[in-house]
C-alpha cells in the first residue's frame, strides 16, 4: 500500500482533533492538500477491500 505513504502527512491533525488546545494555524493550502490525501487514501482502502471482495452498506461509489 505504498499508495497510503502521504498518508503521515495527516498525523498533525489527528493529534489536533485528540488534543484541544494543541492547535497549530494551518493554511487553506495545507488545508486543500490534507482534503486531497485523505479522499486518496479513502479510495485506496475502498478499492482494496473492494479487491478482497468485501463491499459497504454505505458505499455509494
Amino acid at each position: 500500500m505504498e499508495a497510503l505513504h502521504e498518508a503521515e502527512e495527516l498525523t498533525p491533525f489527528a493529534i489536533t482533533a485528540r488534543y484541544p488546545g494543541e492547535d497549530q494555524a494551518v493554511t487553506e493550502e495545507e488545508a486543500r492538500h490534507a482534503i486531497e490525501i485523505a479522499a486518496l487514501v479513502r479510495h485506496t482502502v475502498r478499492t482494496a477491500l473492494a479487491q478482497e471482495g468485501m463491499t459497504l452498506a454505505w458505499d455509494t461509489e
